[in-house]
């Protein structure tokens, strides 16, 4: 399916995450979603933080039928790791 220009728009990172400070996202997160930790959360750059609160804000929402998350272009869809020999 493809997402049309007010789905997209919609989905992008609010601005008032951008707001935010580190440790206002950090805690926001953590009230979001409490399986993580402040330390796991360190690790990650402000601009990710930002984007990963504005995708646990989405969820928090009630999604119509044709709504959705849209992946963004700096989140990749699969993951792989090879190991270093």
């Amino acid at each position: 399916m493809v997402a049309s220009a007010s789905q997209i728009t919609e989905t992008r990172l609010p601005e008032q995450d951008l707001l935010f400070s580190r440790s206002q996202m950090v805690s926001r997160i953590l009230e979001l979603n409490p399986t993580t930790s402040a330390d796991f959360l360190d690790a990650f750059s402000d601009e990710s933080l930002g984007h990963y609160l504005a995708r646990l804000n989405t969820l928090q929402q009630p999604r119509p039928a044709p709504m959705g998350w849209v992946r963004t272009s700096e989140t990749p869809a699969i993951l792989c790791r090879e190991p270093v020999d």
